[in-house]
């Protein structure tokens, strides 16, 4: 393991990384890819628009999609505010994420496509949910992704943030598998 005394926590990885990599490629998927300095202006956009959303240290918000580079800005903006990151499991039913979201006291909900009409299913029952953005585009009355993006500023929010602050909260479903 290598010790680096300038990453104390998960909010330091992507400045410091982008401070030493800026423009090496941090991530790849499916044809696109975010070098370490745009997934840090990402993330710090992001995360100022997190906080104009009531956002602050210890909110949970939730991510329901499939795998993505946005995963990974949501990931670093979560932490850059100390909110905590709950990545749901999309192979769940709707009746399932609705009780962790409500178990976790989710706040914000980030949706991709695919589940937006299991959202629209279970969004009466969310209880604690004040915002939900879609990653796509939506007709609903949810706010878009890229547009919450661009309307905010790529600096760098000034939150301290503890080493021991928790950053993820995961949900593991077990399975009775029988042969």
């Amino acid at each position: 393991m290598i010790h680096d005394d300038a990453i104390q926590t998960l909010a330091d990885l992507s400045r410091v990384q982008a401070q030493r990599y800026a423009d090496r490629q941090a991530f790849s998927f499916q044809g696109e890819s975010l070098t370490y300095r745009q997934l840090d202006q990402q993330s710090n956009g992001l995360a100022n628009a997190l906080l104009k959303q009531g956002i602050q240290a210890g909110s949970r918000v939730a991510l329901w999609a499939k795998d993505s580079l946005k995963s990974y800005e949501i990931l670093f903006a979560c932490a850059k505010i100390g909110a905590v990151f709950v990545p749901i499991n999309w192979r769940l039913t709707a009746p399932e994420i609705g009780y962790i979201l409500n178990d976790a006291e989710v706040e914000l909900l980030f949706v991709d496509l695919p589940f937006y009409q299991a959202v629209e299913s279970i969004q009466p029952e969310l209880k604690r949910i004040r915002s939900i953005i879609a990653l796509q585009p939506a007709s609903q009355n949810w706010i878009n992704y890229e547009t919450l993006l661009q309307q905010h500023s790529a600096i760098a929010p000034d939150i301290p943030i503890q080493p021991e602050a928790v950053a993820v909260q995961l949900y593991i479903q077990r399975h009775n598998w029988t042969s």
